[in-house]
């Protein structure tokens, strides 16, 4: 889960505004670490400039919103308003071609995205990415009226069966970013890496899980190649994979998240909206934690 707590990873060599906007990145794999942010923006960046550059919007927006409102300073330096903001940045310049409007759209989304953030930190409630999910199934419908889409440019995969096999779980790590380049899933995954090993791994082993659970499906062989099924439990494993002592609940939250992913990817409900996104990790969360609570009472 997303995490407040300092990091002692090296000397403070940044302004505590960068310094919060690159931890805001790390949050989007729920590391409240600079450095995890940087490997996630270089990762970005390799996917394509405008990612990197509406991802920094984005969580520039969000941090500057939560400091313009006086929102508590610890939150905002531990970039916990930056994640949902960098998210809404990367899906608009994702879906639409990066005009004025699209960039101008980027900043009062990240700023909404910042604001109901804020409702579920003042209520001590896990939002997650729902403040970016939110934000996107409202603009997505929005822009397909009068934007025209980007350009739909697919990475190759791997011409190595035996690679392209090994590459399905960080391409999970890719596809939580809306990156399909294979490097830029590599990227993500070592962000984790070095704020959280065990987070890392056990999110590469919700990736190829999701993946396993979708090949059962029969589901299109190419998408699952691109970690299209892997993403939302990758962040489901990571907010869980920190309880060594209720391990079930990670099994328990990857299972409940995948189950509400196919649910919604093969029914379609979602698709006029831009899709599930991350709901399927949110809800699963959501779901997990509140079974967890009422096994405590």
């Amino acid at each position: 889960m997303p995490t407040n707590t300092p990091v002692p990873d090296g000397r403070l060599w940044f302004s505590p505004f960068v310094d919060a906007v690159l931890k805001g990145l790390g949050q989007i794999m729920l590391q409240g670490n600079r450095w995890s942010g940087v490997f996630i923006l270089a990762g970005l960046w390799l996917g394509g400039w405008q990612f990197g550059a509406a991802a920094l919007l984005g969580a520039g927006t969000g941090t500057l919103t939560a400091r313009l409102l006086r929102f508590r300073p610890a939150d905002v330096q531990a970039g916990l308003y930056g994640f949902s903001a960098s998210l809404v940045g990367v899906v608009l310049v994702f879906h639409f071609k990066a005009t004025w409007f699209v960039w101008a759209l980027v900043v009062v989304g990240a700023a909404t995205a910042a604001m109901l953030q804020h409702l579920f930190i003042r209520r001590g409630l896990p939002g997650f990415t729902f403040p970016f999910v939110l934000v996107a199934w409202v603009l997505i419908p929005l822009l397909r009226t009068f934007t025209a889409p980007a350009s739909s440019a697919i990475a190759p995969l791997p011409t190595s069966n035996a690679l392209a096999l090994l590459s399905v779980g960080t391409n999970g790590y890719g596809q939580v970013i809306f990156q399909g380049h294979a490097p830029s899933g590599v990227l993500f995954f070592l962000g984790v890496l070095v704020a959280s090993p065990r987070a890392a791994l056990v999110g590469l082993l919700a990736s190829f899980a999701g993946a396993c659970a979708a090949w059962c499906l029969h589901l299109p062989l190419d998408q699952i190649l691109a970690g299209l099924f892997g993403f939302n439990a990758v962040l489901t494993g990571i907010a869980f994979a920190e309880q060594p002592h209720r391990s079930h609940s990670v099994v328990v939250a990857v299972v409940i998240t995948l189950v509400l992913q196919f649910a919604l990817v093969l029914t379609g409900w979602l698709d006029p909206f831009g899709g599930a996104l991350t709901f399927p990790f949110v809800a699963g969360s959501w779901l997990t934690l509140a079974v967890s609570r009422r096994g405590k009472k």
